[in-house]
C-alpha cells in the first residue's frame, strides 16, 4: 500500500492575534475623489473589530444530477461587528471631548436614511494583507450600564455594496 499524503506539521507554524485593525472615517463634507490622508478621522476605543463576509447561494441543480444538490453564488456582503469603550480627552477647560471618529459613528446610527451612511477605510495593522474601504450604514450605539462601569459601544458597520480593496496607508497625516 503507498504512503498517503500527509500535510506538514501545524505545530511549525506561527499564529497572530485576530484583532489588530486600524480604522478611519472620512471628515464630513469632504468628497472621497478630493481627500487626503488629513481628511480621514481615526476612530478609538475599539475591542473588537469583525468583519465578516456572507456568501450567498440559492441550490441550481435539476433532475438529471441524480439528487445532488448544486449551489450558485448570488451574493455577497460585508459586515463589521465593533464594540469598545467609548474614549476621548480630557481637558480642564471643556471637560471631556468624545473621540470625534467614534462619533461620527454613532451620530450616524442616531440618524435615518443616507444620514446614516458614512464612509471608511480599514485595514489589518500586521502582516496580512486584508484593507477595505466604502460606504458603510452605520448601527453603532452607546450601551447603558451603572457608574461603576465604564460607558461602552457596539453595533455593525454594513458595507453598502462591494468594499473596494485598498492598499493599506503608511503614513498617515493628521493625529
Amino acid at each position: 500500500m503507498a504512503d498517503v499524503l500527509l500535510p506538514p506539521p501545524g505545530g511549525d507554524l506561527d499564529t497572530i492575534p485576530a484583532g489588530l485593525w486600524a480604522c478611519q472615517v472620512l471628515k464630513p463634507g469632504i468628497k472621497l475623489a478630493a481627500a487626503t490622508d488629513a481628511d480621514w478621522v481615526w476612530v478609538q476605543g475599539f475591542k473588537k473589530f469583525d468583519p465578516q463576509f456572507d456568501p450567498q447561494s440559492e441550490d441550481d441543480s435539476d433532475i438529471t444530477m441524480g439528487g445532488w444538490n448544486s449551489e450558485a453564488g448570488t451574493s455577497n456582503g460585508c459586515t463589521i461587528d465593533v464594540e469598545g469603550l467609548y474614549k476621548g480627552a480630557s481637558d480642564t477647560t471643556a471637560g471631556f471631548i468624545p473621540d470625534p471618529g467614534l462619533t461620527q459613528l454613532i451620530a450616524a446610527g442616531r440618524k435615518t436614511g443616507t444620514g446614516m451612511v458614512e464612509r471608511i477605510r480599514c485595514w489589518r495593522t500586521d502582516d496580512v494583507p486584508d484593507a477595505y474601504q466604502g460606504p458603510v450604514l452605520c448601527k453603532v450605539k452607546t450601551t447603558g450600564g451603572d457608574p461603576k462601569e465604564l460607558q461602552k459601544f457596539s453595533g455593525q458597520l454594513i458595507f453598502r455594496g462591494q468594499p473596494e480593496s485598498i492598499t493599506k496607508p503608511d503614513e498617515l497625516a493628521g493625529p
